[in-house]
């Protein structure tokens, strides 16, 4: 296993979470509960551990996928703002999403989020 997934995000169940376990050998997911935390429910925050010296492109395929696999989880049809936050490290990335998404526009805000999340920039 290369990649711990954490969600905190009440619309997900322990089902959701083993379907996604399920998707892929090389990472973890699990659901954070947020009982007691002043997080509204329409707000998904996924925090990445990856392995250490693990490669740019790799990290960047295994970011891509995980999101798109959680995304896909995501019912966005009666919600008028769900934002997403992805946290990795120190650096964090985050999207609201006030409408359906179609796959190009999931897809085109996936790869957006993967690679800010692995810009080698530093602040």
């Amino acid at each position: 296993m290369n990649c711990k997934i954490s969600i905190m995000y009440d619309g997900f169940d322990l089902e959701t979470i083993e379907d996604l376990n399920k998707l892929s050998n090389n990472c973890q997911f699990r659901i954070i509960n947020q009982k007691g935390l002043s997080i509204p429910p329409d707000v998904i925050t996924i925090i990445f551990e990856l392995l250490k010296n693990i490669g740019y492109s790799t990290a960047y395929d295994m970011l891509k996928l995980s999101l798109n696999a959680i995304v896909s989880k995501i019912g966005f049809a009666n919600t008028t703002e769900t934002r997403i936050i992805a946290v990795l490290g120190d650096k964090k990335a985050e999207f609201v999403v006030p409408f359906k998404l179609t796959k190009k526009q999931k897809d085109k805000i996936i790869d957006a989020v993967a690679e800010k999340l692995l810009s080698i920039e530093e602040k």
